[in-house]
């Protein structure tokens, strides 16, 4: 998937999708919990 993103843009958008993915990550924590809501 990234070498698709890479070959239609740039790298350069490929590192800069990378750099969000750790915080994009870390934001999950802020999802509801769906067993909860289904019990």
């Amino acid at each position: 998937v990234l070498g698709e993103i890479a070959d239609a843009t740039s790298i350069r958008t490929v590192y800069e999708i990378c750099a969000w993915l750790p915080a994009i990550g870390l934001l999950t924590v802020f999802l509801p919990n769906i067993r909860k809501a289904r019990a």
